[in-house]
């Protein structure tokens, strides 16, 4: 059985494949997950991708160096929106 956690994340997820995003949903969602699971990378690195379409790049930037700092191995996708 999936927790919460797990369904709002792979709902944020769902959110971001969709062409026009609803941004805010996906963030919504990722702090749901992040209320539960502090440390949860997926979260904060979709969270971070709907600031960064939504052109918050600060926001952004903090949440992709939330992420990069809490995953067990360096993430390929973390760094993509970094550089």
């Amino acid at each position: 059985m999936h927790s919460s956690k797990d369904c709002y994340n792979n709902l944020a997820a769902c959110l971001l494949q969709q062409e026009g995003g609803n941004y805010s949903r996906v963030i919504s969602y990722c702090e749901k997950v992040l209320a539960l699971s502090p440390n949860n990378t997926k979260a904060m690195y979709r969270k971070a991708v709907a600031f960064y379409n939504l052109r918050d790049f600060d926001a952004a930037l903090r949440n992709l160096e939330q992420a990069k700092k809490h995953a067990r191995k360096p993430d390929a996708s973390i760094n993509n929106y970094m550089d």
